[in-house]
């Protein structure tokens, strides 16, 4: 997978190991040991790849103690950006208030693949209003090439249409099944809606955000 990113044109990694999904509860300590580690294979084998620390954090109640006792990572471990996931099947209660408290926090929640929720499908407004009270929205790029079926291109399609969209994420997780591939999507991204709008959110949000600063919201 390493290779196949260099490949890409890919030089920077944010790792999002899954946390709190049901399988998987990845702690910080433990993502910052494993990137160090895969840090250290990388450069053995002369890839020329930096791996960034991060999670993908499932929506759940325990998400507010984890953060107490510092378990849980945060993008780039600056403590500014938390990429959250919403179950696929339903729009939970309580997000609204979560998001709150975060934002109090001065976390700002990133939520991950909206657009293959299947009720933020039927109704943009649910996101609508999680931006509004001051969280991004990350989409997953082999959304846009129809990997995930034709609903969720056609809500990939109108949220990056309405501005609703600030960082594209390549959602990884194998070298054959689900590679990372970018390229083809920030083309695609530029053709459709402007080189403009896939230098934002495929090259200067993602870097701002790795580094702890504002996102324009759009």
């Amino acid at each position: 997978m390493a290779r196949l990113a260099v490949q890409d044109g890919i030089d920077i990694i944010v790792a999002t190991p899954h946390c709190f999904n049901g399988v998987y509860f990845n702690t910080r300590s433990e993502i910052l040991e494993s990137c160090r580690n895969l840090k250290h294979e990388l450069n053995r084998e002369d890839i020329s790849l930096d791996i960034l620390p991060s999670s993908e954090v499932h929506f759940c109640p325990e998400i507010a103690t984890a953060l107490e006792n510092d378990d849980l990572m945060t993008v780039n471990d600056t403590g500014k950006y938390l990429l959250l996931e919403l179950p696929d099947p339903f729009f939970p209660q309580g997000v609204q208030s979560m998001l709150t408290s975060l934002i109090d926090k001065h976390i700002t929640p990133i939520i991950a693949h909206p657009e293959r929720n299947f009720m933020i499908q039927r109704n943009t407004a649910l996101l609508s209003e999680l931006l509004q009270i001051g969280a991004l929205s990350q989409i997953t790029a082999s959304s846009l090439i129809g990997f995930w079926g034709p609903e969720s291109l056609k809500c990939t399609l109108y949220l990056l249409k309405k501005d609703m969209v600030h960082v594209v994420g390549s959602d990884a997780h194998s070298p054959d099944y689900r590679s990372p591939e970018l390229k083809r999507v920030y083309t695609k991204i530029a053709a459709q809606f402007g080189m403009e709008k896939a230098d934002w959110i495929m090259r200067e949000n993602p870097e701002r955000i790795i580094q702890g600063l504002p996102v324009e919201k759009g």
